[in-house]
């Protein structure tokens, strides 16, 4: 592992720029690195960015090889030259670093006293060898115009006192105290001194000139040297970095710290997904399958696929063999692993292949893109993903060839691990993969598995545990869940053994008498028995959940208990194996154990009971949803909500809002799918509630179904006032999903209903949205007339957030129609007012209409500022696609400013943002940079 540290943003971008594939990696201190492969594919190597100063740089240093231990550390960044023989753009790679630490006051004036450390002899060697090679320079930006940069070794000087004065005579005294280096930066001696005292770790740092020490800086950085000079450094530090990782032979270990580092930080927006769920106890009797398995996925020619399918009946254990092999295989799969139930059989709904795209595009980093095209353009942008990747995919409980086949990847370095009930005959067929039966177990594994799972708390005779075993007809499932039964009731194995099926049970309704799946049926039957009448209520309500986990407060909602009786009662479920812990205060359920508590419910339970089971369940997730889209989107209007929450939701900050919203989303869409007339109220508030949700993560599909199954319900309410509202977020997520006249259907059929219910403000929604439309088609003149009506209204309603948002539209409007000035005085008020209201998103969004406004008048400066003041922003609100727009925007600026290096550097970044999202933008980009060569 090699660590490499820049300055600033702008060395930081040139160093990420030849990363690749990139993971990030959250400091519990809150310094964000990412890892990637240097160029060739070889080592890790894991950036961050510093800050100004060597206090910073020494503190990010420290952090950086605590957490990953590199064999070196590698510091880029740009300096001023001192010596007239070093050209703007030339590279300076230091043999040492001297630092002021002290000094003495003579008459004559101050004498400083420097500091100086010395470089690594082996890493200042394999330096040079990279130079005198010359390889590195096919790192250095494609087109590149300016000359080819010089490499000097030299010494440097480093320090605040040293770069923040830059007079001759100070230049002067520098020269005569420091003699041979050749430049001055900031942060190489914090950088030095960190790697110093870390048992002497191998330090290099690397700077490109942007410009002199003596003369003003802003001159060379208006040539635009800043970003030349720092693509010189990054180019030359890659190298050196490759080379390095490329002559250790630890790679392996290097990965696996990283592994570990992944799951210990809990990093959030990982490139590298670790997405398998946790085994569950021993595994049995599977030694032969887990042998075929590593000869049917980890052997591979690189020619054919690498694709297995484990199928067998339902409760053989399919699942528990894939996972536990999974997890023995991670090590062959440095890449990541992918995890999903398609939910092929069970109670829930099948996952559709667009949807799983979207959540393994999202899993690889692709957040923007991932829900953009349809199912042909989404799982060609999954290939691309994968190319050469490796990396395991674990595509579970699957009903269908269809509902998998776009998700087969098509480089042979990924492997695919299947499991079924069907033995998916067309995979075998058409893409060469190998069938793995998953039997029940044979009768002396089922034992063992009994008595390893009962230990020492029961004793039994073998005669007794084979006579059991062959009740649960050797399927897992059932032989644990006996198990357990066994641990309750210790001295009752023989009377379980023989235990018939009750005659008049709700059983014998569920039983098909000669079938083994039945038997899973017959166990579960045994331990719902042996619950006390509020657990096996708890069971039978629970299987009223439309999703595969629930939490706490769910739970106590539909049991209409406080959380602590709720909790109690579960910890009764968990310990009959009818349920299973899945986080903190988090549980699932097996599909077949829903389906049985489900059909309970619906025998034993009266409907008047389970309806309101479901409004309960219902109203907590409602309105937590609502708390928590207060968080993630403040200043939006509120609609008021039917019911109240059983336990009240707890407060949190943005980011619990946001983690609430992912854990929850499934659940939440299930919900909007409970087709039933009691709920319809409720199915549009939700949806309407998730509309900013949806709109920050881009869950377009999720998006647009919520909001079409909520329309329904409005039209079966006729309720003409919340069918408005829904289509009016119906039309936004068309437009986000690049449909814009259907869209506009949307939008007019929301009007007319709004206005036949008298409701202004939705007519308003309703005419600013269209303006959008109009604005895409060109119509700009119409737009803006419906803008300003709009713009008055939310005026008069003081609804500050809308009318930001407005005054940004009005302004791209008219910088549509030339009137500059005009659109200058809106974009600027639309940033006051979002800024004022703390909207860092809005903010970025006003500052790069400004950006382009000021660029249009010819306004360089002002233009470059509101750019970076964009990113800025951007930043804040975690926004990669506003980041892209306004470095786009920069790059435009450059180029009008007549620096095409610039222009370049700056597209180049920007591409590669929208091209990682998926975003539409990223053709307009292209576009841009083939224009400039």
């Amino acid at each position: 592992m090699i660590v490499i540290l820049a300055a600033l943003n702008l060395e930081h971008q040139a160093v990420r720029s030849l990363l690749s594939p990139l993971r990030r990696l959250d400091h519990p201190a809150g310094t964000i690195f990412e890892v990637g492969r240097p160029p060739g594919g070889r080592g890790l190597v894991a950036l961050g960015v510093t800050g100004e100063g060597n206090t910073t740089a020494a503190i990010l240093a420290e952090r950086a090889i605590a957490m990953f231990r590199p064999q070196a550390l590698i510091f880029v960044g740009v300096a001023g030259a001192l010596r007239d023989d070093i050209a703007l753009g030339d590279v300076v790679v230091a043999t040492k670093v001297y630092a002021y630490h002290g000094g003495e006051v003579h008459q004559d004036g101050f004498r400083p006293r420097p500091r100086s450390w010395q470089i690594t002899h082996q890493l200042d060697q394999l330096a040079r060898r990279v130079h005198r090679a010359g390889s590195w320079r096919a790192l250095l930006p494609a087109g590149q115009a300016w000359p080819l940069p010089q490499i000097h070794f030299s010494p440097v000087a480093a320090g605040e006192v040293v770069l923040k004065s830059r007079d001759g005579a100070f230049a002067e005294r520098l020269r005569r105290t420091y003699g041979d280096a050749v430049a001055i930066e900031m942060e190489g001696a914090g950088v030095a001194q960190a790697a110093h005292l870390n048992a002497g770790l191998p330090v290099l740092s690397v700077r490109g000139i942007s410009d002199r020490a003596d003369v003003a800086k802003h001159h060379a950085d208006s040539a635009g040297w800043q970003p030349i000079a720092a693509a010189n450094a990054a180019a030359f530090a890659m190298a050196v970095a490759a080379s390095l990782s490329s002559s250790t032979a630890n790679d392996h270990q290097a990965e696996n710290r990283l592994a570990r580092l992944l799951v210990q930080t809990g990093s959030t927006g990982l490139l590298v997904p670790h997405q398998l769920p946790s085994t569950r106890g021993p595994l049995v009797g599977r030694v032969d399958h887990l042998s075929k398995l590593d000869e049917m996925l980890l052997r591979s020619d690189g020619q054919t696929a690498r694709i297995a399918i484990l199928t067998g009946m339902a409760g053989a254990g399919k699942t528990a063999l894939a996972v536990h092999w999974a997890h023995s295989a991670t090590e062959e799969f440095a890449d990541g692993q992918l995890y999903v139930d398609v939910r092929g059989f069970g109670p829930d709904p099948p996952l559709q292949p667009r949807e799983i795209l979207s959540i393994f595009l999202r899993a690889l980093g692709q957040s923007e893109g991932a829900e953009l095209g349809g199912l042909e353009e989404r799982a060609a942008r999954f290939r691309t993903a994968l190319n050469g990747r490796q990396l395991l995919l674990v595509l579970d409980n699957v009903g269908s060839v269809e509902q998998i086949r776009p998700l087969l990847p098509g480089s042979c370095s990924c492997a695919v691990l299947i499991t079924s009930r069907e033995r998916l005959r067309g995979l075998v067929v058409h893409h060469g993969a190998r069938v793995l039966e998953v039997d029940r177990l044979a009768p002396a594994d089922s034992v063992v598995l009994l008595r390893t799972a009962i230990g020492e708390r029961a004793v039994a005779t073998p005669e007794l545990l084979a006579v059991l075993a062959d009740r649960c007809a050797g399927l897992p499932l059932a032989l644990r869940i006996a198990a357990e039964r066994l641990t309750w009731e210790a001295g009752q194995l023989a009377g379980l053994a023989s235990e018939p099926t009750q005659p008049g049970s709700p059983l014998d309704l569920l039983d098909t008498g000669d079938d083994p799946y039945s038997a899973v049926r017959t166990v579960f039957f045994w331990s719902y028995q042996a619950l006390a009448d509020p657990a096996a209520r708890a069971f039978r309500l629970l299987g009223l959940h439309p999703g595969g986990d629930f939490s706490l407060p769910v739970a106590a909602a539909l049991l209409d208990r406080p959380a602590s009786q709720a909790k109690t009662i579960l910890r009764t479920l968990v310990n009959a194996h009818l349920i299973t812990p899945v986080a903190t205060d988090r549980f699932g359920m097996h599909d077949l154990l829903r389906a049985y508590a489900t059909e309970l419910c619906a025998l034993v339970d009266d409907d008047i009971s389970r309806r309101g089971a479901v409004a309960r369940m219902f109203d907590q997730y409602l309105h937590t949803a609502d708390q928590a889209d207060c968080l993630i989107m403040p200043h939006r209007y509120r609609i008021a909500l039917d019911g109240v929450a059983a336990v009240e939701p707890a407060a949190g900050k943005r980011a619990d809002a946001a983690h609430w919203f992912d854990l929850e989303r499934n659940n939440l869409v299930d919900l909007c799918r409970l087709d039933r007339a009691e709920l319809d109220s409720r199915r549009w508030q939700l949806a309407y509630v998730l509309r900013d949700y949806f709109y920050l993560s881009k869950h377009l599909d999720d998006w647009i179904e919520t909001h079409r199954l909520a329309v329904a319900g409005c039209e079966r309410l006729g309720d003409h006032r919340a069918e408005g509202m829904i289509r009016n977020n119906l039309g936004r997520a068309l437009l986000e999903a690049g449909q814009p006249d259907a869209a506009a259907a949307q939008y007019g059929k929301a009007r007319d209903l709004l206005e036949a219910a008298g409701d202004v403000h939705g007519v308003t929604d309703a005419l600013v949205n269209m303006a959008s439309i109009l604005r895409h088609r060109g119509a700009y003149t119409q737009a803006l007339r419906d803008q300003l009506a709009a713009l008055a209204f939310y005026r008069h309603a003081g609804l500050e957030r809308k009318i930001g948002i407005t005054l940004r539209g009005i302004a791209s409007t008219e910088l549509a129609l030339g009137r500059l000035a005009d659109a200058t005085e809106h974009a600027e008020e639309a940033l006051a007012k979002v800024t004022g209201l703390g909207l860092d998103l809005d903010a970025a969004q006003a500052l790069n209409v400004l950006a382009r406004v000021h660029l249009r008048r010819g306004e360089l400066d002002r233009a470059e500022a509101a750019g970076q003041r964009a990113i800025e922003h951007s930043r804040k609100a975690s926004s990669d696609f506003e980041q892209a727009r306004a470095l786009h925007e920069l790059g435009r600026v450059a180029e009008a400013a007549g620096q095409p290096g610039r222009a370049r550097q700056q597209w180049t970044q920007a591409l590669a943002i929208f091209s990682r999202l998926g975003a539409l933008a990223a053709e307009t980009v292209r576009s841009d940079l083939q224009k400039a060569g």
